[in-house]
């Protein structure tokens, strides 16, 4: 019987690696997660995929791991300056426990999509069928630019302190200095997942009833799109 897509139920024409093959370096790629694919939520996603893995990897307070991976990072750039520019087109310099590094703002409808299609595959991976509703998407580790560049609350302090007060399952995972996951049932019906990239960058999906429309992605305000870069 023909597989169907982790995401859509569409014919699968590949496997895809959950999260993604590039987030993992040379010597980290035994045993990686794999799900049924089709070519929208594989290959489609490519562009966002190393968009993403670029920022995440050079986040302040991630592994060593996470540097092997920057140097992978540090070439997409140098082969395309247009991305180079467009990441970095308004980094700015903020001190971050006493050390200087620096602020720049992501594009969050792309960074929901990549860990979303994250949670639609560990969801797959776990239950062996489709999340036929939808994720909401928050990371901890964002950092608002109302209280990273002038120290005032940003109206976010409770979610964060409801999700990090959370308790989580820890599952099996074959590689955990990359990816490490956690899981939750908050409600009757709900799962919530909690993901770690390179024993440092938090993000949590919460499955939703019903799929959303792309309009949802967009941020209510601007605080949420600041990352903080790793130092050199």
């Amino acid at each position: 019987m023909r597989e169907s897509c982790y995401n859509c139920g569409a014919f699968a024409t590949s496997k895809e690696h959950a999260p993604p093959e590039s987030f993992f370096p040379e010597g980290y790629r035994s045993g990686l997660v794999t799900v049924p694919s089709c070519a929208e939520h594989n290959t489609n996603l490519s562009k966002d995929v190393e968009y993403i893995r670029n920022v995440i990897c050079g986040q302040y307070g991630v592994n060593l791991v996470a540097s092997r991976v920057s140097e992978t990072a540090k070439d997409s750039y140098a082969n395309s300056p247009m991305l180079f520019n467009r990441t970095f087109s308004d980094v700015r310099p903020v001190i971050v426990d006493g050390d200087e590094t620096g602020a720049f703002r992501i594009e969050l409808p792309r960074f929901k999509k990549v860990i979303k299609a994250i949670a639609f595959a560990m969801y797959y991976h776990d239950f062996g069928q489709r999340n036929e509703g939808d994720f909401d998407v928050f990371s901890t580790s964002l950092s608002s630019r109302s209280n990273l560049y002038h120290g005032v609350p940003d109206g976010y302090e409770n979610v964060r302190r409801i999700l990090e007060a959370c308790t989580f399952k820890s599952m099996p995972v074959p590689q955990p200095k990359v990816f490490k996951y956690g899981l939750s049932r908050p409600g009757e019906g709900q799962i919530q997942y909690k993901f770690e990239f390179y024993e440092s960058f938090c993000v949590y999906a919460l499955t939703l009833p019903h799929r959303l429309s792309s309009a949802i992605y967009l941020p209510v305000t601007q605080d949420l799109t600041v990352f903080r870069l790793g130092r050199e």
